[in-house]
């Protein structure tokens, strides 16, 4: 890890996430993350073990990924492959991206799930405050094809 946390290509390894997902999540303000002087983003390891807890049992295992800096670009090069769902082909450490792989999809099913409680409890709300408030509205006046007739009759 670099000085100051991890790069957005180290993160996203770590969260088995695209770099441009993990982009993502820093714009939107899902990730908190921090400028360094050369202008790359810094993410905290907390911050990333918040968001995807699964990048937390990759770091107490040890087994993160290893990013290393080509010295002719300055990129970030990885010797990790990245999860997916044919990392079985490619065998070596592949159980171990199957597992970080899983507990990311385990991750986001529970997020999932959460929303869609929260959602049904603001339909339920929802639903109760009509009912209070068309209960409280006076029916309308029943009018009759011979009202007219009527009102003119007893004239």
């Amino acid at each position: 890890m670099a000085q100051g946390g991890w790069t957005l290509l180290e993160a996203a390894r770590l969260a088995a996430v695209s770099k441009s997902s993990m982009q993502r999540a820093v714009k939107s303000g899902r990730v908190s993350a921090t400028r360094d002087d050369a202008g790359n983003w810094r993410i905290d390891p907390a911050e990333l073990t918040r968001v995807w807890p699964a990048a937390a049992a990759v770091m107490t295992r040890g087994d993160a990924p290893a990013v290393t800096r080509d010295d002719a670009t300055g990129d970030a090069v990885s010797d990790a492959p990245a999860a997916s769902g044919d990392a079985m082909r490619r065998g070596g450490d592949a159980p171990v991206q199957l597992d970080i792989e899983v507990e990311a999809l385990k991750a986001r099913l529970a997020d999932a799930h959460t929303q869609i409680e929260w959602l049904r409890g603001q339909v339920e709300t929802a639903n109760t405050e009509k009912a209070a408030v068309l209960a409280l509205l006076e029916p309308p006046a029943r009018e009759t094809w011979y009202s007219p007739f009527l009102k003119w009759w007893n004239r």
